[in-house]
């Protein structure tokens, strides 16, 4: 719970950080930084062999394996460094980006500032010291990258303020966690203990290797086909997509999944939870999706500010995969549960050549092009790992297609009035802030009362089950008003009348 209202509460902090950022610096920083910062991504998880979590997900540990974490972690941060440091020249000259050289150079420091902090960072996961997790998360992003960054933004110091708001954010992450964890801080390495820690983190950093290269080989294809600005506006538009997600992604985890994990092994609830899970999802990112899709321009006018107008096309079109995006972690994890860890991890590293195909055939038509080719590789993703789940599970193609048809009355209807009410306001010469905010709230107030209306056609079954657990959830007097205690049981009812999609199936 705690990470959760962390991680919605960083989401907010990073819309306020990006708006100001986004004012005092131009697209063109923000695509230098990006360029500099594709190969140390990728790196980190290299570098680590996944000892981190191997050290939560052992059974026994001693401080042979804590010493051993540790000693390792540091010396390949301190190598990684020098590494990236001396071959700056050459990684920028692949890139096609000369004017990053520096900022290379200088973004390699956090791979020593991050190593000093892998082992105590394992150690609170291990210990489910969740609060320390996530105020070490949230205060990281606030002071380090948000006030650091901003503050050297206003004094001009363009694409090195987001250079030391990176900077800043590592290290003060680092510093957080470790002042919150005690453990052993002699550097010593023993053999077995490596060898105990690595036969489980290998396969780990691997997969996290192919997602780290997966969600930013479009960045590398953008910087060698493009300039700086083009992949400043991509990668702002690309955060801007998924700040849905990361906002509603707690609720939806909080209430609609609560102990998904338990389920391995019971097909049937797995079938279901699956099906339920992605219902609630569909409904929930298809209506965000079409809004961000119709109000790309005004989203990214607030948010960003005039300059960047040029990225409100590459959201529309980005926007429109946002579901499939959320969708397919679902059908990850779930893959997971039915046996099926290494299938899931191959779909990953078939998303990296779709997404190397789609990005490479797009950007013949600019980076609208790219944007569409990203957002088809997301979907084969989703199809691939949703295939992968249906064999396992014994899932129908009709369910899945229905858990996705049932959020469609939903989004037309919100997509419309968003639509019809953005044009009128634009007819009346309206600054795109105020156009924001009448549109959201005209169609958040149809919506309401259409809703009250007619429950079961706009929420489905699933969606009638989801609004009757928030409404229990919420706070007492709310929830004993008479009105209110009636909808929650009108949707109880309306949930019930028809069975779970899994019911009166053999296993």
């Amino acid at each position: 719970m705690r990470l959760a209202v962390s991680g919605g509460a960083q989401a907010l902090v990073q819309l306020v950080v990006l708006a100001t950022l986004g004012r005092l610096l131009t697209p063109s920083d923000f695509g230098i930084v990006a360029a500099g910062a594709l190969i140390s991504d990728i790196a980190v998880n290299l570098s680590q062999l996944g000892l981190g979590p191997a050290l939560v997900q052992r059974r026994d540990i001693d401080d042979r394996h804590i010493g051993t974490a540790l000693t390792f972690s540091v010396f390949m941060g301190l190598a990684v460094t020098a590494l990236l440091f001396f071959a700056a020249p050459w990684t920028a000259a692949l890139l096609r980006a000369p004017e990053s050289v520096h900022v290379m150079r200088w973004l390699s420091l956090s791979f020593f500032l991050s190593s000093i902090g892998v082992v105590a960072n394992s150690i609170a996961m291990r210990d489910l010291s969740f609060g320390l997790l996530a105020r070490r998360r949230f205060f990281a992003y606030l002071f380090g990258y948000g006030l650091c960054g901003i503050a050297a933004a206003a004094a001009g110091l363009g694409v090195w303020a987001l250079v030391i708001a990176q900077l800043a954010q590592t290290a003060l992450a680092s510093l957080l966690v470790i002042a919150g964890v005690r453990h052993s801080w002699a550097l010593r390495f023993h053999g077995g203990a490596f060898r105990d820690l690595a036969a489980f983190g290998a396969g780990l950093s691997l997969d996290k290797i192919g997602s780290a290269i997966a969600v930013r080989i479009d960045q590398f294809i953008i910087s060698r086909n493009f300039d700086a600005r083009a992949l400043g506006l991509y990668t702002r538009s690309y955060n801007l997509m998924r700040f849905p997600a990361m906002m509603l992604g707690s609720i939806i985890d909080d209430v609609a999944f609560p102990g998904f994990s338990s389920m391995q092994g019971n097909l049937p609830a797995i079938r279901s939870g699956f099906l339920r899970g992605l219902a609630v999802l569909n409904l929930v990112l298809i209506p965000t999706a079409a809004a961000l899709a119709v109000l790309a321009h005004e989203v990214v006018w607030v948010l960003l500010g005039p300059q960047w107008t040029g990225a409100a096309a590459i959201l529309s079109i980005l926007a429109l995969s946002l579901p499939f995006r959320s969708t397919q972690r679902l059908s990850a994890a779930t893959a997971r549960a039915v046996g099926a860890p290494w299938a899931a991890a191959f779909c990953q590293y078939v998303y990296i050549a779709m997404v190397a195909l789609g990005a490479g055939l797009g950007s013949h038509w600019g980076i609208t092009g790219l944007a569409a080719g990203v957002g088809i590789a997301i979907f084969g993703q989703f199809v691939a790992l949703t295939i992968v789940v249906m064999r396992r599970a014994g899932i129908a193609a009709g369910d899945v297609v229905h858990a996705h048809l049932s959020a469609l009355p939903l989004a037309l209807l919100a997509a419309g009035i968003l639509a019809a009410s953005r044009q009128f306001l634009l007819w009346g010469g309206l600054h795109p802030f105020p156009v924001l905010l009448i549109a959201c709230a005209a169609t958040g107030v149809v919506l309401l009362l259409a809703i009250l209306l007619f429950p079961r056609m706009l929420l489905g079954h699933a969606g009638c089950w989801l609004f009757a657990r928030l409404l229990q959830a919420a706070p007492g007097p709310l929830k004993r008003q008479p009105a209110v205690a009636r909808f929650t049981q009108r949707l109880g009812s309306l949930s019930a009348l028809q069975s779970d999609p899994d019911e009166g199936r053999n296993p």
